[in-house]
């Protein structure tokens, strides 16, 4: 096998031990295939497999261990300040796909290379799955419960070794008494042991001891639940004073928004004038716009988590957050207060909307059916056993995806349709048409009939995971790991370009169409929005007023709503 070793700054010290006394090597890691080290799961700062990546402030993946330790500060690739910011869940997952030898099935050559040992254990596992087996190896090195004096031996001959074991621990050793022997030596011994004549006493006190500690327990319970009761008022108490502060600076915007909307009405007004005139003047037909910027018009605070979702219906948007709520924001002119709507066990990471009825997917693996009229509660599905990253919908049907995991739903009753054939990796973004759903995981789309429920058509990605798409009458789009954004012509599926620019995961897309062009909008983990000129392939703007990474996109009446980690809704027009 291929030797690589593991951030020895990340791993558990109590496996560690245990290892230790197989392999004499901290956190041995031994790869079953030469091809495996040309994988991307290697630590550019500790040069060993990942142990447990995060992406960090410059938008490269390290070990958490590696960087929260200190002794590396700065990227190696660009230099800049390092600083955890999100577990990179696409890498972990990758890491713990790898093949890896059991450590108590390899030994240490004379070159201080590894090797398999034959007499060892054969077993190859996941690294994910490496604590699990080896917790449980019959060739994993274990004391015998009896008496130190045995030594160490293989698990798989302890059972017959505990059948014909001589040796025996003094029945006292709970109280200090370290005699140990065979049992013919501990039964001469308990003759004389000096706790053996105090042993009422010593069990009556045992008895006390366990009451008083049932006690002990019973308060610590109680200054647990007052301690949560008294954090939780404080919360709230600070909350309603940031929200009294936040409803004050929110009508002093209206006031300077309705202002500048005045003011800009009246400069187009004075532009289009000035375009018309020129236009007789030129003798020119066609219609003549001016380029577009898009401002930020208000941010919409409320949340206590990062933004994962947007969609809306008529003058209702609605948001999903980490902090496990669904807000229901009025978009009036007034701009009131959002509603709170509670019931997951998890972080809501998506939304879809079909007729009078709102679903939401989160990570505690359901889907719950929300009545929008009402905004209650009306069905909770056990859907998957990860959690629910997307929905989409078509005609009757309903779609969800999460880990290897596509299911179909009838939205009707609720009920499973089907599953669709395994996937390999996370299914994160859905998109569906009238005949077709498109679905984006690890390096391709896949367009499905949905008359048939069936794969008929493959469209190969760039890089890693697919995380967001968009399907309009022209294209398909989607956004990657690797920053990037890929266009297909929706008719012929032959692919018309890649639009670079991002220095992060692209998470949202959305399109705005207006007369005689098409507007994608692009939202990254580098915190931006890109606007791009799908007619020319090129970037046409880029707004930056998050504090955090982009996560979702919505276009509705004319606007753009943003989401973002900063646990912000900013408004664009």
């Amino acid at each position: 096998g291929f030797l690589i070793n593991q951030c020895s700054s990340c791993m558990d010290v109590g496996n560690e031990q245990l290892r230790s006394d197989s392999t004499n090597d901290e956190a041995v890691v031994v790869l079953t295939d030469e091809t495996s080290k040309n994988l991307k799961v290697f630590c550019a700062l500790c040069g060993k497999v990942y142990c447990d990546p995060y992406i960090t402030s410059c938008g490269h993946t390290f070990c958490k261990g590696c960087v929260s330790s200190g002794a590396n500060d700065t990227c190696p690739f660009d230099g800049t300040q390092l600083s955890l910011v999100i577990k990179n869940l696409a890498v972990a997952e990758q890491v713990g796909d790898v093949l890896i030898n059991c450590c108590y099935g390899v030994r240490k050559t004379a070159s201080h290379e590894y090797e398999v040992d034959p007499e060892g254990c054969q077993a190859i596992v996941k690294l994910s799955c490496r604590r699990e087996h080896e917790d449980v190896c019959d060739f994993a090195p274990v004391e015998c419960p009896n008496s130190s004096l045995c030594g160490k031996m293989l698990r798989r001959k302890l059972k017959e070794h505990s059948m014909n074991c001589n040796h025996a621990r003094c029945p006292h050793h709970r109280y200090s008494c370290s005699f140990e022997g065979t049992n013919a030596q501990v039964q001469e011994h308990i003759k004389t042991c000096q706790y053996e004549g105090v042993k009422g006493v010593l069990h009556l006190m045992d008895q006390r001891i366990s009451q008083l500690q049932q006690k002990v327990d019973t308060r610590d319970k109680d200054i647990e639940r007052l301690t949560s009761t008294i954090a939780d008022l404080t919360s709230k108490l600070s909350g309603l004073e940031t929200n009294s502060n936040k409803m004050e600076s929110l009508e002093d915007q209206q006031a300077e928004i309705r202002k500048e909307m005045v003011q800009a009405k009246k400069s187009m007004g004075l532009i289009l004038n000035e375009l018309e005139l020129v236009q007789q003047q030129l003798g020119m037909a066609a219609n003549i716009e001016p380029q577009h910027l898009f401002k930020c018009n208000g941010t919409f605070v409320g949340h206590k988590g990062p933004v994962w979702c947007l969609v809306n219906t008529g003058e209702l948007l609605f948001s999903a957050s980490s902090d496990n709520t669904i807000k229901v924001w009025n978009l009036s002119a007034s701009y009131e207060g959002p509603k709170t709507l509670t019931g997951h066990d998890g972080i809501v990471l998506t939304l879809h909307i079909l007729g009078n009825q709102l679903f939401s997917g989160s990570s505690d693996n359901t889907i719950k059916v929300w009545n929008i009229k009402a905004l209650e509660l009306r069905d909770t599905i056990m859907a998957h056993d990860d959690p629910v990253c997307t929905l989409a919908s078509s005609n009757s049907l309903l779609f969800s995806g999460s880990l290897r995991s596509i299911k179909v739903w009838d939205v009707q009753t609720n009920k499973l349709v089907k599953l669709l054939p395994s996937q390999k990796h996370w299914v994160r973004a859905l998109m569906a048409s009238d005949k077709y759903l498109y679905s984006g995981s690890y390096r391709a789309v896949k367009i499905w009939s949905l008359e048939h429920l069936e794969v008929v058509h493959v469209l190969p990605c760039i890089g890693a995971s697919v995380y967001s798409l968009a399907v309009t009458d022209r294209h398909i789009i989607c956004g990657t790991y690797e920053n990037l954004i890929q266009v297909w012509d929706v008719h012929s599926l032959q692919e018309v370009g890649t639009l670079t620019g991002h220095v992060g995961t692209v998470y949202g897309l959305a399109v705005l169409k207006a007369p005689g062009q098409t507007r994608l909008f692009s939202g990254s983990y580098d915190k931006t929005i890109r606007v791009w000129n799908l007619e020319l392939m090129t970037c046409a703007q880029t707004m930056a007023r998050h504090e955090g990474s982009v996560t979702c996109l919505l276009v509705c009446g004319g606007r753009i709503y943003s989401g973002a980690v900063d646990s912000t809704i900013k408004v664009w027009r």
